[in-house]
């Protein structure tokens, strides 16, 4: 299975917003709406400067590379239970990777500060591939990092981008709501499940609860078969009985 980083994995909304911050007051001397910096996430740096300040994008973006990495160890944050939840994934036997826009240096640092770069593989990265989400080729390389068949595979993002991405490379996908994403707009994206924290996660993808607190999960029916949710199984059979009565 694989895993987006930003807001998924590790919390750097924090970080990434206020890197933009930093950006636009020393180049621009003004700011856009944090909504907009939010939007951008899940997205290449460069792609976003570029596509809307092109003559300033290269030094916004050394002001937001000097920012964030003098802070990542500061202000990157873990996400309560998602490093319980990788541990419980690989004591199943599953290899779970991360596919991210972010370059592969800061990505190492992040896994690392949330302690969980022992636990994923760090499958596809900004270098790996030419194009990036919302296109399939950052995922498609993980799965070939990894091994693994895309079509038998599970993305877990955060995004629009995430679910754009994954549907492009025939994947599931699984969307969580305490990353960067506005859950109405993720709803949107008609995931396998909408997930509101790390036990709803781990039920979706373990097919059992965590003790304590009954997990939060919107519109999917837990469980494991082979290693894959039973939701994504039973849906890939209907798609696959509809093409055949076609």
């Amino acid at each position: 299975m694989l895993f987006d980083l930003d807001g998924t994995l590790a919390d750097t909304i924090g970080l990434i917003v206020a890197s933009h911050e930093y950006a636009f007051d020393a180049v621009l001397g003004r700011q856009l709406p944090r909504e907009t910096y939010l939007s951008w996430i899940g997205l290449p740096l460069t792609e976003c400067y570029v596509e809307e300040f092109p003559q300033q994008s290269r030094e916004l973006e050394a002001r937001y590379l000097e920012f964030n990495e003098a802070n990542a160890e500061a202000m990157t944050k873990p996400f309560p239970g998602v490093k319980a939840l990788l541990k419980d994934l690989r004591a199943a036997g599953a290899r779970a990777g991360v596919a991210t826009s972010k370059r592969r240096a800061a990505s190492e640092t992040s896994l690392r500060v949330v302690g969980i770069d022992g636990l994923v593989e760090l499958a596809a990265t900004a270098e790996s591939t030419r194009f990036h989400k919302p296109r399939p080729e950052p995922l498609l390389a993980a799965a070939r990092w990894l091994g693994a068949d895309p079509s038998e595979m599970v993305y877990v993002g955060d995004s629009v981008f995430d679910a754009q991405a994954a549907r492009a490379a025939a994947m599931d996908c699984l969307l969580v709501t305490y990353g960067a994403g506005e859950a109405d707009e993720l709803a949107a994206e008609r995931p396998l499940a909408l997930l509101d924290d790390a036990a709803g996660l781990r039920a979706a993808l373990l097919g059992a609860d965590l003790p304590g607190d009954a997990p939060q999960t919107r519109g999917f029916e837990s469980g494991v078969e082979e290693g894959l949710p039973q939701a994504a199984r039973a849906d890939r059979r209907e798609r696959a009985e509809a093409g055949a009565g076609e």
